[in-house]
C-alpha cells in the first residue's frame, strides 16, 4: 500500500512538472511574442520581424476622417455607445503568404483590416469581443467575371462604378468572416477573426488605455485570388448589429442602413444616385498585371 501511494504521489510530482515547465517554455513565451512588447524587443535590437508574422504584407490601405457618420443613431439603448464603435478609421488589405519551403503551417489568406478608435463595446458579450459594427466588403477582383447581384444580403446601398464577385460580412456573432457570392449563397467561411487593442500609458493612471481596436478577418488567398496582382475593387461600408436581418445590418427607414463608408479621397464625401440611395464608392487598387 506505502508503495502504491508514493508511486501515485511521484506521479502526480510528475504531471505537475511536466505542466509547469509548459507554461515556462511554451504558454509564457507564446504570450510575450505575440504581443507588442516583443515585437519592440526585436526592433530595438535591429532584427527584423517578416509582415507575414504582424498581419501580413500591405497591399493598400485608405483612412477615413472621424465623425464622419452618414445617419443618425437609433434610440435603443444597445447602441448608446456605438458612435465610436462604428466610425471606421482605416481599412486596410494584407496578404500572407509563406514559401512551401518554409515549414511553416499557414494557410496563404488575404486580411481585411479595419481600425476603430477605442475600445470596442461589447454589449451583446460576442466571444469575439465586439458586438455593435458589422462590416460589409464587396470584392471586384480580376480573375472571375462579375455576375449581377441578386443577394438578399446586401446593404441598402449601390455599389458605384461596378459590380463584384464575392461579399464579405464580418460580424461578432459569427466566429468567422463569411464569403458569398452575388446570389447570396455562401462560398466558405474565412480562415480567422481577430481581434487586437494598442494601448498607451496615460498619466495619473496605473493601468494603460486601449487607443485603438483592430478587428482582422481573414480570408483564403486560394479562393479569392491574390490582391497583389492585377486590378481590385473594394467597397467597404459598416453598419449596427441587427440579426434580424440577412445582411446582419440594423435599418430603421428604407433608405439606407449603412452608417460609414470609406471614400478614396479622405476630404470627399460619398454620393447618392438619383433615387436617392447611398452609392459605396469604389477603393481601387492597381497591383502588378497578372
Amino acid at each position: 500500500m506505502e508503495e502504491k501511494a508514493a508511486n501515485s504521489r511521484s506521479a502526480r510530482q510528475n504531471i505537475v512538472m511536466v505542466l509547469s515547465l509548459l507554461v515556462i517554455l511554451v504558454v509564457i513565451p507564446a504570450v510575450f511574442m505575440s504581443g507588442n512588447l516583443f515585437r519592440q524587443f526585436l526592433r530595438s535590437a535591429g532584427i527584423v520581424i517578416s509582415p507575414n508574422l504582424t498581419g501580413g504584407y500591405l497591399i493598400a490601405e485608405f483612412n477615413d476622417p472621424a465623425g464622419d457618420l452618414l445617419l443618425p443613431l437609433p434610440m435603443d439603448p444597445a447602441y448608446k455607445d456605438a458612435r465610436q464603435a462604428i466610425d471606421l478609421r482605416k481599412f486596410s488589405v494584407r496578404k500572407v503568404e509563406f514559401r512551401p519551403l518554409s515549414g511553416v503551417g499557414i494557410e496563404p489568406r488575404l486580411n481585411l483590416r479595419f481600425e476603430f478608435d477605442g475600445k470596442q463595446p461589447n454589449p451583446f458579450d460576442s466571444k469575439n469581443k465586439f458586438s455593435i459594427p458589422v462590416m460589409h466588403v464587396y470584392i471586384k477582383s480580376p480573375n472571375v467575371h462579375p455576375g449581377k447581384p441578386s443577394s438578399d444580403k446586401m446593404a441598402h446601398a449601390s455599389i458605384r462604378d461596378g459590380n463584384w464577385n464575392y461579399q464579405v460580412i464580418i460580424d461578432g456573432m459569427h466566429e468567422q468572416a463569411r464569403v458569398f457570392d452575388t446570389t447570396g449563397n455562401l462560398i466558405c467561411e474565412g480562415l480567422g477573426l481577430y481581434v487586437n487593442y494598442e494601448e498607451e500609458q496615460v498619466r495619473g493612471e496605473k493601468q494603460q488605455r486601449v487607443t485603438k481596436t483592430v478587428i482582422t478577418a481573414g480570408l483564403p488567398l486560394k479562393l479569392i485570388g491574390d490582391p497583389a496582382r492585377g486590378e481590385w475593387t473594394y467597397y467597404v461600408a459598416v453598419g449596427l448589429l441587427d440579426v434580424k436581418h440577412p445582411s446582419m445590418m440594423f435599418q430603421e427607414t428604407d433608405s439606407s442602413d449603412v452608417f460609414d463608408c470609406v471614400v478614396p479621397d479622405t476630404t470627399g464625401k460619398p454620393m447618392s444616385n438619383s433615387n436617392g440611395q447611398l452609392q459605396i464608392p469604389p477603393l481601387v487598387v492597381q497591383n502588378a498585371k497578372l
